[in-house]
């Protein structure tokens, strides 16, 4: 127990310092007050409900694209077979998300409106076990162990909320590094990180468009689990980031359209929890996953009714062959 506590400790230092504070706030601000500037919408508030606009839309796509554990169903890397060759997984997954949208209308209650959007998602995932890790004391091994991961998906995009293309392809590549191999009395634990490359994204809500291109996630993932009579148990906490280049356009009724706004290297990022379940039957392993995603503390301002810090939901349920 007393080594649990110290790793568990480890672990939240280690975590705290890599999702340091990430600017979103900031990062909305600038995009408010470049719009201003350039004329895009031609007032402040309209502005500040525009930025947040472009901001749960990149965050939506990006958090379609990402998953929760980074692997699921196994708290643990992969390794090598016999101590031989690498190990194999292959996984399919088939998931949700639901996220804000917003729709700045100046016919809309209080000059906008906000919704839910549910975007279902399909993934099929490679893991290669490259490195069984260092043993560090009697039944406590599997440190700096290490698995290289390739995946790809395809997310759909509802049109009744807005979104112009209804999909979007993506794929992403990363590594799994373990920190500690589950045994008897010691839970495993691992840490992953993955970039997953999505694709564009045309949204249009009310009186602005918003074009993104590319949205790229960056996701850091830690995963903490055990095996008991009913299966394996995973939880776990990470941190996305979520960057585009892009613009958003003013689509209301003028004689003369005014410049679009860039979104140049525009980013954001949020931390988000989950938990899992999975049970295996030899090779194969079947699990369900479901999670939080918070929303943007420190954003301003509230825009009418619709507060940023308003969360996301996700979940998937996966099957993984072992080779």
């Amino acid at each position: 127990m007393g080594m649990t506590r110290r790793v568990s400790r480890l672990l939240a230092v280690v975590f705290v310092s890599i999702v340091a504070p990430s600017g979103t706030a900031a990062q909305v601000d600038e995009l408010s007050d470049l719009c201003l500037f350039v004329g895009t919408g031609g007032g402040g508030q309209r502005c500040q409900e525009y930025a947040l606009t472009a901001t749960v839309v990149q965050a939506g796509a990006g958090l379609s694209h990402a998953d929760g554990s980074g692997f699921h169903g196994s708290a643990f890397t992969r390794g090598l077979h016999f101590g031989a060759k690498p190990r194999v997984a292959f996984s399919a997954r088939v998931a949700f998300t639901r996220y804000p949208v917003i729709r700045p209308d100046p016919v809309a209650r209080n000059g906008m409106d906000w919704d839910h959007s549910i975007s279902p998602s399909f993934h099929g995932q490679a893991t290669v076990g490259l490195f069984d890790g260092f043993s560090i004391g009697p039944k406590v091994g599997g440190l700096l162990s290490l698995d290289a991961i390739g995946k790809a998906d395809i997310t759909l995009f509802p049109d009744s909320k807005g979104f112009v293309d209804h999909q979007a392809m993506g794929f992403g590549y990363g590594v799994r590094v373990g920190l500690l191999r589950e045994s008897a009395n010691l839970p495993g634990v691992t840490f992953s990180a993955t970039r997953t490359h999505g694709g564009d994204v045309d949204y249009i809500g009310g009186e602005i468009g918003v074009h993104l291109d590319n949205v790229l996630t960056t996701s850091l993932r830690t995963v903490v689990g055990k095996e008991f009579m009913i299966g394996d148990i995973q939880a776990g906490a990470g941190w996305d980031r979520y960057e585009s280049d892009g613009e958003i356009l003013f689509l209301g009724p003028v004689f003369t359209p005014p410049p679009p706004t860039p979104l140049d290297d525009f980013h954001t990022s949020r931390l988000l929890f989950f938990g899992g379940w999975s049970k295996t039957f030899q090779t194969m392993q079947v699990s369900g996953e479901f999670g939080w995603a918070r929303g943007f503390h420190g954003v301003t301002p509230n825009v009418e009714e619709f507060d940023p810090a308003t969360g996301s939901l996700f979940g998937s349920f996966s099957v993984r062959l072992t080779l």
